[in-house]
């Protein structure tokens, strides 16, 4: 949770997809009954990954007083807001100003602010029992799960607020992102990579595992095989009675039974979400009369910048349409950027460097397809951005092409145009390499080769290599598909 220095090393951004698992057996019953929701895909057979849309961002960061690291995410039906808890901002004395709780609308207007520091400074996650009112915290450095009743005046976090707790060493180590669920609550384990669900017991209170309570674990399950390896959010979906579970810093997705049967794996690239810590399903902010999920990002850690101040949350939508047969890339020609940070969407940089943007050419080189090109400007840095296609087809043929322009420059350096194959578990296969641009291009310079994807072959991602460059770099008009 929110720093992974707590519990475990800081491994690098990773690619990891999805994997299917279609043996795994929940632990025990579990009440209610978990079938396959009317609409959704069947279990039987692996699932293709389907994509999502970016809505809105909301920069946490500039709510006064700020979050720079939203960590947990909850709806709150009856006022329609999200409730924000943040596990970090008491580490940054510029920016604490005793409070880390937050309430804000679903356009992202702050509408109150609270306090769990009299009980927990590391609130990793939020649930809410809409039935009463009460809400959760998960506390990853106390191992303990705070459960608030509002009190008599039916307010949260005032000072009639009636506060129990549990410890979770009985079976997690490190509590994360928890749900609430028709009387049961779920947590994500970050350390252990597991799912709980659990339920109160005979006396109705969540009090532990025995010898301390009564509580009982109704289901879990592992999220690696589900290609999870550090889950930190869960939430929950009334309406089918299933589960959303994404990782730290996984682009994909999944939905799941509340045991754990792999239903949906969904690309959240679009985001391109930096250290996702919590989620939220609520009505969209644009239409509420569809559901989207909300994800918190916490962004850099304030162990490499003491100072950062750059939390966000963005909104996506689900359902949104695939690729296009004649291109498999969803921002081929850099012209989309939903929430206009000059990143291009559905591209995912690695370390977020800030050397790649979205540009108009800077009145140096003309677009080749629409308005804008993506622009790869460094002081002799190296680095890796790309864009994941799913649901490719082993043996088959797939071209990549793509236009670049390199004004006149002395730098040495590499600027390669590359197709890396991966398993439908995210391992790499093989690399491809459609050109290695070395030099100036006097000009635009067209890149094209057409590859066959090996054995194994799931999901490509479709990649630009740079090492050592300090210059200017200009690309547009990228296309891979079937020939």
């Amino acid at each position: 949770m929110p720093s992974p220095r707590h519990h475990r090393s800081f491994y690098s951004l990773s690619i990891l997809l999805i994997a299917v698992s279609l043996l795994l057996q929940p632990n025990g019953p579990l009440a209610p009954a978990t079938g396959v929701a009317a609409g959704l895909p069947s279990p039987q057979a692996p699932p293709a990954v389907e994509y999502a849309s970016l809505v809105q961002v909301i920069h946490t960061s500039l709510w006064a007083p700020p979050s720079p690291d939203p960590s947990g995410l909850a709806y709150r039906a009856s006022t329609n807001t999200l409730f924000v808890v943040d596990g970090e901002v008491d580490e940054i004395p510029a920016l604490f100003t005793g409070k880390n709780g937050y309430e804000t609308s679903l356009a992202g207007g702050l509408v109150s602010t609270f306090s769990t520091t009299k009980y927990s400074k590391e609130p990793v996650g939020v649930a809410l029992n809409s039935a009463n009112g009460h809400v959760f915290n998960s506390d990853d450095n106390k191992d303990r799960i705070f459960e608030i009743d509002p009190g008599p005046d039916g307010v949260l976090f005032t000072s009639d607020d009636i506060r129990t707790s549990f410890s979770t060493l009985g079976f997690s180590p490190d509590p994360e992102g928890l749900a609430f669920s028709g009387g049961n609550l779920i947590v994500t384990d970050g350390l252990n990579s597991e799912i709980y669900v659990l339920s109160p017991g005979p006396n109705g209170i969540f009090n532990g595992l025995p010898p301390d309570g009564d509580d009982q674990i109704v289901a879990s399950f592992d999220t690696l095989a589900l290609g999870i390896g550090d889950p930190e959010t869960v939430e929950y979906n009334e309406a089918t009675g299933t589960l959303f579970i994404v990782g730290r810093t996984d682009i994909v997705m999944v939905e799941t039974t509340t045991t754990g049967q792999l239903l949906r794996k969904i690309d959240i690239a679009c985001a391109d979400a930096w250290e996702a810590a919590g989620l939220a399903l609520a009505p969209g902010s644009q239409n509420p009369s569809t559901l989207n999920l909300y994800i918190a990002a916490r962004g850099k850690d304030n162990n490499v910048d003491p100072d950062e101040n750059d939390g966000k949350i963005y909104e996506i939508a689900l359902n949104a349409p695939p690729p296009l047969a004649d291109n498999l890339l969803r921002n081929a020609s850099f012209e989309t950027d939903a929430n206009a940070d000059t990143i291009c969407d559905c591209w995912s940089r690695d370390n977020k460097n800030p050397y790649v943007s979205r540009s108009n050419g800077d009145g140096v080189v003309t677009p080749i397809d629409g308005n804008f090109v993506m622009r790869h400007q460094a002081p002799e840095k190296s680095y890796i951005i790309g864009e994941i296609v799913h649901n490719l087809i082993p043996g088959a043929s797939y071209n990549l092409s793509g236009w670049v322009n390199i004004p006149p420059t002395a730098d040495v350096f590499s600027f390669k145009l590359q197709v890396r194959w991966l398993t439908d578990t995210g391992a790499v296969i093989s690399t491809s390499t459609v050109k290695n641009f070395t030099s100036s291009t006097s000009g635009w310079s067209l890149a094209s080769k057409t590859l066959v994807a090996p054995a194994g072959t799931a999901a490509a991602q479709i990649r630009i290599n740079v090492n050592g460059l300090n210059a200017s770099v200009y690309l547009d008009a990228l296309v891979f598909k079937q020939p």
